[in-house]
């Protein structure tokens, strides 16, 4: 359990760090130009974007990890729904 809680905390924190970064940026931008407060807005989003593109590319390389032998020996279940409500 330990091994998936330090996973977590770095995603999260990696998430975090996108987006402080990227707004920080924007801040500086906006000092230099004086165009308050679009830079900040503007590195914030970026900052979003690019916290949740390393996200996912780390979502990826776990999911790459885990072979095809593994996923066949999950359990089954069957799907109990019916079909048509009436």
């Amino acid at each position: 359990m330990g091994n998936a809680f330090a996973q977590g905390t770095r995603l999260a924190l990696e998430l975090v760090a996108g987006i402080l970064v990227g707004a920080a940026l924007g801040y500086f931008l906006d000092s230099w130009l004086g165009s308050s407060p679009f830079g900040m807005i503007g590195g914030f989003l970026l900052g979003m974007v690019a916290g949740f593109v390393n996200l996912m590319r780390a979502v990826n390389q776990e999911r790459a990890k885990v072979s095809q032998a593994e996923v066949a020996a999950l359990p089954r279940v069957e799907d109990d729904d019916e079909e048509s409500l009436f």
